[in-house]
């Protein structure tokens, strides 16, 4: 083959290989696609030759932005079994890690239900997307051919845009190529007109909120004007939402009042809705008291409704958090006569929890009684023995020793059940010097004593177990721990076989 031949060939090649990239560029913005803004003059700084075989340089176009909900539901990762402790979900459930199936909560089960809740797959799309859904003659979605010729611009030549896909070479030579426009830097002002449009965008939502953290006054205020004219809208789109919390944290009071003042009447709406929920949350946090207290106001009488919903149970927490307790008396009184059912279910633990953590005194003393007098069947409930464990971090000696108490009559069978072992390390770490010691001792000789074996050849042994055995060789004294090392030693060889063994022989070689 001829060198003429050869460099026409890789032409050809490479041509083929962004066509098949930009359509899958195409079928990425068919379900991501945003508000069209056709009905707005074009503006003449655009060329539409210009944008004939841009590629905007994307990695991989087919993943949107991943805004976690709360980062800090992600502490605590590492833990073993899981726990929905004080910020919700923490750590990786044993059984349903066994069985190849994430915990409710988990990070990974809110990326598998984003926009799914009652199975509407609507809220997957952004307003451009449930505006022009439409497939055309050619099989490519209309909402393709709504962006405006300024958006299209600025996905194909922002340099923030092409950094962040980590492919501003390819990009930039591909836009040489077909139009001699490079990658540049865009600014706030540019935008004026298609606020909305952009925040519901991918990549123009995430400049906008860059761009406000060092925005003059004017461009905030372009920014503000603009986006109450569909403020509602964007409260639950799924990328103009992060605009919102932005400009109520960069915006100034004028911002915060004006946008508090579209959730009047709406609280409930938008503390149900996936995206909505984190804008009313963001405004809790920047409200004063008064005006929190009377936005919160709006949910009396739904207050369950919401801590049994996967979005309004987040809201509810923050309303715990952030509201004086004379403000949230409300809340505690929906919870009081339910709070071991509350206790029982994955949402309504964390709000059980978050009162117990912030209430006054006298709104936690009833919700308390009827969790003292349901401790033995907490301690062995899925979502329970979270709120038993709580208690026995967080609660009153009283409360603490009374949990010990339960614990310890039957401790052996409770440190092999899937729950309620998670309860016997937690009195393990928070009861008294003397309460572990003999908590420990129990162990050691067991319930029967010498010469019967120890049960913690047993326990080790043991899927759950075996996590009660890694607690004690953390936190015993140095006499007791090198008993329970002579128990495991022999043991070693036997141990290693599981999969959970090197935990516990790491632990013995220490």
């Amino acid at each position: 083959m001829g060198d003429g031949a050869s460099a026409d060939f890789k032409n050809i090649s490479l041509q083929m290989q962004m066509a098949a990239l930009i359509n899958v560029q195409q079928m990425y913005a068919a379900q991501m696609a945003q508000m069209a803004s056709m009905a707005n003059p074009p503006n003449p700084n655009v060329n539409p030759a210009a944008l004939n075989g841009a590629f905007t340089g994307m990695k991989n176009p087919l993943m949107p932005q991943m805004q976690e909900y709360d980062e800090r539901e992600l502490e605590g990762m590492g833990d073993r079994r899981g726990m929905h402790g004080s910020q919700g979900f923490q750590g990786l459930d044993r059984q349903r890690k066994k069985m190849g199936e994430q915990p409710v909560g988990s990070p990974v089960n809110r990326r598998l239900q984003r926009g799914r809740r009652g199975g509407r797959q609507d809220d997957y799309l952004g307003y451009g997307d449930r505006r022009a859904g439409n497939v055309g003659i050619i099989g490519v979605p209309e909402t393709i051919q709504s962006r405006s010729p300024l958006l299209e611009t600025f996905r194909a030549t922002s340099a923030s845009v092409l950094r962040s896909a980590g492919a501003a070479d390819v990009g930039s030579g591909m836009l040489s190529m077909n139009s001699g426009v490079g990658p540049r830097e865009w600014h706030l002002g540019e935008l004026e007109g298609h606020i909305v449009e952009f925040a519901t965008d991918q990549h123009g939502s995430r400049f906008i909120q860059q761009q406000l953290e060092v925005a003059s006054p004017e461009e905030v205020q372009i920014v503000l004007t603009e986006t109450l004219e569909d403020v509602q809208i964007l409260m639950m789109d799924v990328f103009g939402n992060y605009v919102v919390q932005k400009l109520l944290e960069y915006g100034g009071k004028q911002a915060l009042r004006l946008i508090a003042a579209e959730l009047n009447g709406r609280m409930l709406v938008l503390s149900l809705h996936m995206y909505g929920c984190r804008v009313v949350q963001k405004v809790l946090e920047v409200l004063d008291n008064e005006a929190r207290g009377s936005l919160v106001r709006e949910l009396d009488s739904h207050i369950l409704k919401c801590i049994h919903d996967q979005n309004g149970n987040h809201v509810i927490q923050k309303c715990v958090q952030l509201v004086d307790p004379t403000g949230m008396q409300f809340i505690v009184d929906a919870v009081i006569d339910q709070a071991v059912t509350l206790a029982e279910h994955s949402y309504g633990c964390r709000v059980v929890q978050r009162i117990l953590e912030h209430g006054a005194q006298e709104q936690k003393a009833p919700i308390m009684k009827e969790i003292m007098r349901s401790i033995e069947h907490l301690i062995n409930d899925q979502y329970g023995n979270y709120v038993i464990q709580h208690v026995v971090e967080h609660g009153t000696r009283y409360e603490r020793d009374a949990i010990i108490d339960i614990a310890r009559k039957n401790i052996f069978v409770l440190s092999q059940h899937k729950f309620a072992s998670n309860v016997v390390e937690r009195c393990l770490q928070h009861g008294s010097i003397e309460q572990r010691r003999e908590l420990i001792e129990m162990f050691i000789v067991g319930p029967e004593g010498p010469p019967n074996p120890s049960p913690l050849g047993s326990l080790v042994r043991d899927q759950y177990g075996n996590y009660v055995v890694q607690r004690i060789l953390d936190i015993a004294e140095p006499g007791q721990r090198m008993r329970v090392v002579d128990i495991l030693r022999d043991q070693v060889s036997a141990i290693k076989k599981y999969s959970y063994g090197k935990h516990i022989v790491a632990r013995l070689e220490h």
